[in-house]
């Protein structure tokens, strides 16, 4: 719980680990939330600027977009850590795409956390599995 949840407690413990503090956090929140900073150690509350029920909006050159803002804040000697995670897999795609098509932006971003996700149901879908199996059934 608390602005980013169990994933920026990650973020913070293991970098904090590592002698890294953030100097600057910029998340977005599309859902308003009543205490998007309730957790967050004192130092990322001070570091964050946060978009609370402001979506990200991944058109290139948009307010909202996080890689707009990168390209604004950030220079080479900054260590920049860049996670997507915005439950939108097409827009999350659609930023990846954006990232890796600018040199520019790419020199910027140190270490990326994208989340890849997976289209359709495999669990449901057991036909061509059951297929591609049954010849190896009672095998081994």
């Amino acid at each position: 719980s608390g602005m980013g949840g169990s994933s920026m407690n990650w973020f913070v413990e293991t970098y904090e680990r590592h002698g890294i503090g953030f100097d600057e956090v910029h998340a977005w929140e599309a859902k308003r939330s009543r205490s998007p900073m309730h957790g967050a150690p004192q130092g990322v509350r001070e570091a964050t600027r946060f978009y609370n029920g402001v979506p990200v909006n991944s058109s290139a050159g948009a307010l909202h977009n996080p890689l707009r803002l990168l390209g604004e804040r950030a220079s080479e000697a900054d260590f920049v850590v860049l996670k997507m995670d915005f439950d939108q897999p097409a827009m999350e795609d659609e930023l990846l795409a954006q990232l890796l098509a600018s040199p520019r932006l790419i020199s910027l971003v140190d270490e990326l956390f994208y989340e890849q996700v997976a289209t359709g149901n495999a669990l449901v879908s057991m036909g061509p599995w059951k297929q591609a199996v049954g010849p190896f059934r009672g095998q081994g």
